[in-house]
């Protein structure tokens, strides 16, 4: 009923940005720093495999639960008949010995041990599972010893392995393009588990320790080279697990021990030993799920308690899909604080982090002070459960050079002195450089993420203005990056500089920018930074940084920190 509609305004409602994981991390500085220096531990709970379809610990229960009472019911029912027909002649003859059989009750304890699970799973209380899952050891035990862990085993024996969850991922890349929208909900889930699979196998921690007892995070071909293949539970009797090698850091082989052996396709050179200090399904007598059982893994296993006190005092602790509900680890974590007590003007040092959803900023206080652990938190209904992944993908983008330049060209350039055009030779820093990023340029992270997430970056030496220009003027890469080496010598910002940074930003150098602006850094000198006497220029740094609004390093750990974007 406009009768002129273009008078109209129109309003543009864009939905909420995306939860910016990197900010988060940033201020974390000191995690990035321990994955890094590989002296970070990864500890995942069952919320990390939830997408492959691992169970809960209250479902596991009382699916165990029920899979037993059926069990019994048949069990019994074949036993009734066989006595009914075998006894029918002999009860026939006497009316007092049919009475008797009518009054008769079978026993049938495991349909009762069934309810009392059922009533103590629903409380939620975790406490309350730990005596639900002795109260069903025990009932299963009088059947026959270790028939808890068999029907455990029976339970999960539908998850699938790591590997076969990332086959599925690849083949669907490989075929013909979807969107989310047409997939069901099956394939949905393992492309969200292969990714946090992928992010975990790159980002290079130190060791991985698991609660689940499924195969999730085996991720070999041959299904026998993992530590989770071979088994390496605190109560395995076929190999224990490398608890020295992780607490010195020297799991520099997939085999959890050092090796100077070429990777096998689809491994890291460095693959951290994983260690499932629960059990495994591939061997069901390893598994620990009740109270008794926690308690022999705590005092009967040898070193293992030692080995937990070790690693949370000399490694830092990430936590990923982990409640902080299981009583003993926690008791082990208090213990490791009382250690590492500071005064009282001092704040509580850092044991671990953890990622987890929906926590108060109170909850999150308590944990830092009393706990030692930080959280990294989200709001699951706002900003979604898939989070997590932005989290894994952020920290593997920050912490691993060849992720972090990804489809980027990298230009080092060594630019000739003011008056003159001659080229100028590389410089030490620029050959440093060089020979770090090419060998980042053969990781093989290549070979393990798939093509379509990451693809290798282009790196480019230049000594002359015009060759700048033309590289920046093809189209082969997403980001550029231009870093500039400075000469001791310099007390002010050569015109030339000025020259390269205005042609950079101007918007008709008709430069590739497809998606971001090049970014510029200058790599100085230490001399660089400090002030000079009084009426001189002030630092060479604060003239780049201030005036210009680049961004300048003194190192060359600083100039891959910028390239991780790590600040």
């Amino acid at each position: 009923n406009i009768a002129d509609p273009m008078r109209l305004r129109l309003v543009f409602r864009y939905p909420q940005g995306c939860f910016d994981t990197e900010a988060v991390i940033r201020r974390h500085t000191p995690l990035l720093e321990e994955i890094h220096s590989k002296n970070c531990v990864l500890f995942l709970g069952a919320g990390f495999c939830a997408p492959a379809g691992a169970l809960t610990w209250g479902t596991l229960l009382m699916k165990v639960a029920q899979k037993g009472a059926d069990e019994e019911a048949l069990r019994v029912g074949a036993i009734n008949a066989s006595l009914t027909r075998s006894v029918d002649s002999w009860e026939a003859s006497s009316p007092q010995r049919r009475r008797s059989r009518d009054n008769r009750q079978t026993t049938y304890d495991l349909s009762d041990v069934a309810e009392d699970v059922k009533d103590l799973v629903k409380t939620g209380d975790h406490s309350k599972f730990e005596l639900a899952a002795q109260l069903l050891e025990d009932a299963l035990g009088k059947v026959q010893k270790g028939l808890l862990q068999e029907y455990i085993h029976e339970a999960l024996a539908e998850v699938p392995r790591g590997y076969q969850i990332v086959q599925k991922r690849n083949s669907l890349c490989e075929g013909p393009s979807q969107t989310m929208a047409l997939l069901d909900d099956e394939t949905t889930r393992a492309i969200v588990m292969a990714s946090r699979l992928d992010y975990v196998r790159c980002t290079g921690f130190n060791a991985i320790l698991t609660t689940n007892y499924t195969l999730e995070l085996c991720t070999c071909e041959d299904g026998a080279s993992c530590g989770l293949c071979r088994s390496m539970c605190p109560l395995s009797e076929r190999e224990l697990p490398p608890y020295v090698d992780i607490i010195r850091g020297c799991t520099g082989g997939g085999d959890g021990g050092p090796s100077d052996k070429q990777p096998k396709a689809g491994k890291l050179r460095s693959d951290p030993p994983i260690i499932q200090i629960h059990g495994s399904i591939r061997h069901p007598e390893t598994i620990v799920l009740s109270r008794e059982g926690y308690r022999n893994l705590l005092h009967d296993a040898p070193n293992y308690q030692s080995f937990l006190k070790s690693i949370m005092l000399s490694r830092t602790i990430l936590y990923v899909g982990f409640s902080f509900t299981d009583d003993y680890l926690n008791e082990i974590r208090s213990d490791v604080m009382s250690m590492r007590k500071c005064g009282k003007n001092q704040k509580t040092k850092v044991l671990g982090y953890a990622m987890i959803n929906d926590k108060s900023d109170s909850h999150c206080a308590y944990f830092r002070e009393h706990e030692g652990v930080e959280f990294l938190t989200w709001k699951s209904e706002q900003d979604g459960l898939g989070t997590l992944n932005r989290y894994l993908e952020s920290l593997l983008c920050m912490t691993q050079l060849a992720v972090a330049l990804s489809g980027a060209k990298v230009i080092l350039f060594t630019p000739p002195a003011d008056d003159t055009a001659k080229p100028t030779a590389p410089s030490d820093n620029n050959s440093r450089l060089y020979s770090k990023l090419k060998q980042e340029s053969d990781s093989p992270v290549y070979k393990l993420l798939p093509q379509d997430y990451i693809t290798p970056f282009k790196l480019t030496q230049a000594n002359v203005l015009g060759e700048v220009e033309r590289s920046l003027m093809q189209e082969d890469f997403q980001q550029s990056w231009v870093v500039i080496f400075a000469e001791r010598t310099w007390k002010t910002i050569p015109s030339l500089h000025r020259e390269l940074l205005h042609f950079l930003w101007h918007p008709h150098a008709n430069l590739f920018t497809k998606f971001y602006p090049p970014i510029v850094l200058v790599w100085g000198w230490d001399e660089h930074t400090k002030e000079g006497p009084e009426g001189s220029p002030p630092p060479l740094k604060k003239q780049y940084e201030a005036y210009l609004h680049v961004h300048f390093c003194v190192n060359r750990e600083e100039v891959l920190q910028r390239f991780r974007r790590v600040f």
